[in-house]
């Protein structure tokens, strides 16, 4: 009787997508074949882009007990504080910041325009506009607008990190602003028929997140990979697919072959209070990273884990994440 072949723990594997996952690979394959180029992105307004020092900071995951989330980060901490409404968390935030930045960007300017709809918004989205997905995305809205981000940095930590050299402008010891300064609100204005009737809706971004923006918004993406994304509640591949091309193109000013992080890095940095014990959020990880480099073409060639099984490594070869 022939032994079967266990697959060892410390093993990235295959990389095969999921079976749950296929219909997903597949719709992402097509989209790839349908722009080879940031020009022709940017014409059809499927481009993204993101200031690199934001692709390293990251919503909940799953719904905070306070409405407090504080992160050490290497060089940097931040704390997210939300308001009545509690903090956003989950896909949603994620995908409506990268909107923010790629609108910001395409309109230049920090008055946003979203469109003439609510449907119209969600379909820009790559979203449905579902009763229950329509009232997701607004709570979430409504939650962003009361949400305000500290940025601190002691003397040991600026030794790590030069805040502005990473984010292209002036950071001081302690920043504190909000994302979204005010918003326009869609609003029923015929009762009697008992439909709603929207107007144009605008989100005014505060002037100093707007200033990060415009000052080194440098990371390009197809938005369209993360309106897929989001439809999985993946919010860890989401958060991997924004930041691992920011950190493998970064490694190429190095001159070492490939970098290590360990696992317990990994884990601090993406889900620090996650309960779950550090080999859960390991298979986590490898499930996530699976569905990242189905997505991301030759991302796989570059990640493996140590023969320990404690940490990622990265090669330090460049990545065309775009063309």
């Amino acid at each position: 009787m022939t032994e079967k072949k266990r697959t060892k723990r410390n093993e990235l594997g295959t990389l095969k997508p999921k079976a749950r996952y296929e219909a997903l690979i597949s719709r992402i394959s097509v989209l790839t074949s349908e722009c080879s180029s940031y020009s022709e992105l940017f014409d059809l307004k499927g481009i993204s882009f993101m200031n690199p020092f934001f692709a390293q900071i990251y919503f909940p995951h799953l719904r905070p007990e306070t409405p407090f989330y504080l992160v050490h980060r290497q060089g940097f901490s931040y704390e997210l504080r939300g308001g009545d409404l509690g903090l956003p968390y989950g896909s949603y935030p994620r995908l409506i910041l990268l909107d923010l930045f790629r609108r910001s960007v395409l309109q230049q300017s920090r008055f946003i325009q979203l469109g003439t709809t609510v449907k119209e918004y969600l379909n820009s989205l790559g979203l449905d506009d579902k009763p229950q997905t329509s009232e997701a995305v607004h709570s979430t809205l409504l939650q962003m607008m009361k949400t305000a981000i500290t940025i601190s940095q002691t003397a040991k930590q600026k030794e790590m990190l030069d805040i502005n050299k990473a984010t292209g402008v002036l950071v001081e010891k302690y920043e504190n602003f909000v994302f979204i300064e005010n918003m326009d609100i869609w609003c029923k204005v015929d009762e009697k028929e008992k439909k709603p009737r929207y107007r144009t809706r605008t989100i005014a971004l505060s002037p100093r997140f707007y200033s990060y923006i415009l000052a080194q918004s440098r990371l390009p993406f197809d938005f369209r990979y993360f309106s897929q994304l989001a439809k999985t509640k993946n919010t860890l591949a989401f958060d991997l697919l924004l930041w691992l091309p920011h950190r493998i193109n970064s490694l190429n000013i190095k001159t070492t072959p490939t970098t290590t992080i360990t696992i317990q890095q990994l884990h601090d940095q993406f889900d620090p209070y996650s309960p779950a014990p550090l080999y859960k959020f390991k298979d986590r990880l490898r499930k996530s990273l699976q569905l990242v480099c189905a997505i991301v073409p030759g991302l796989s060639a570059l990640l493996s884990f140590s023969d320990d099984g404690r940490s990622l490594l990265i090669k330090n070869k460049p990545l065309k994440f775009l063309k």
